[in-house]
């Protein structure tokens, strides 16, 4: 690309387009664990999963934890992740028991920090945008 050959208005909307692109590849590191002991016979596993939308679908890109830690009779287990996230990746996440409910929650990556979303339908939204 001959950038000499380019207006300056087309410089300033390339120069633009390169923060963006710049600022969407920038990883951040974030670490997330299990509060207590964890029950995987209630609701499942404790895990951490990145979202994708694949032809009106949901993907889950399940990440590795650290190791468990097991506790009473090693039914139950405590764990921790350290991952990797772009600036609006979505992550869904089962942390805690949740009783009678499957307890899960979900977060998006907006300027560098991690914005809670209220549920699967506004985790989809910010996946569709």
């Amino acid at each position: 690309m001959n950038l000499s050959k380019l207006s300056l208005s087309e410089l300033k909307e390339l120069l633009e387009e390169v923060k963006a692109e710049i600022k969407k590849r920038k990883s951040y590191w974030f670490s997330f664990k299990t509060p207590k002991c964890f029950n995987p016979a209630k609701h499942g596993p404790a895990y951490i999963a990145k979202l994708y939308l694949v032809d009106d679908r949901i993907e889950r890109e399940f990440f590795l934890d650290n190791g468990k830690e097991w506790c009473k009779k090693k039914k139950y287990y405590k764990t921790s992740w350290d991952i990797e996230l772009n600036e609006g990746d979505v992550i869904e996440c089962r942390l805690q028991e949740g009783g009678k409910f499957d307890k899960r929650e979900w977060y998006t990556v907006e300027n560098g920090e991690l914005l809670p979303l209220s549920d699967l339908s506004e985790a989809i939204e910010k996946l569709k945008n």
